[in-house]
């Protein structure tokens, strides 16, 4: 009798360790997705408009399903027209965009400026939500920047070189 209570209770035991144990081995853990935001850098004239598109991309097999982004920019140097999903103005801009499709593996927006004042004007990330097609955040390695405004060049005068005809006659 001393026997069958040993196997059962070292059965017992068995079981309720395989029962703590077991799990741990199927859980499923997900590698955090990897992406990046970029801008084009584009150059503008004084009072002209210029368009800068903003992408976020996401790397390896993951997907994107939406993101939130806000942006900085020098308002004494651009004004901020529209934009793709986009809205602000006086320095910040909030853009809202979503994936088409469940495998997106880019999200843009094209944003247009009007460049008001000579100078270097840096368009920066303040805050980024990104979210993959599980909805799980998206860790953001690298942001990207820019545009810059020039002052139109002025044309110099042609000059034309007058031979006097008394010169060329001798």
């Amino acid at each position: 009798m001393k026997i069958k209570m040993r196997q059962f209770f070292s059965s017992v035991v068995i079981a309720a360790v395989m029962a703590v144990v077991m799990p741990l081995g199927t859980v499923t853990s997900y590698a955090a997705t990897e992406g990046r935001i970029a801008f084009s850098d584009k150059t503008a004239s004084v009072g002209s408009e210029v368009e800068i598109n903003m992408k976020v991309t996401v790397s390896g097999n993951g997907a994107l399903n939406n993101a939130t982004v806000v942006l900085s920019y020098d308002s004494s140097t651009l004004q901020f027209i529209n934009g793709t999903g986009a809205s602000g103005g006086a320095g910040t801009i909030r853009i809202s965009v979503g994936g088409d499709t469940a495998d997106a593996k880019e999200l843009s927006s094209t944003l247009k400026f009007k460049a008001i004042q000579a100078g270097a004007s840096k368009i920066s990330v303040n805050t980024q939500e990104v979210y993959d097609s599980e909805n799980q955040v998206v860790n953001i390695s690298q942001l990207g920047s820019s545009s810059r405004c020039r002052r139109r060049k002025m044309r110099p005068p042609r000059r034309r070189w007058r031979i006097c005809r008394c010169l060329r006659a001798r």
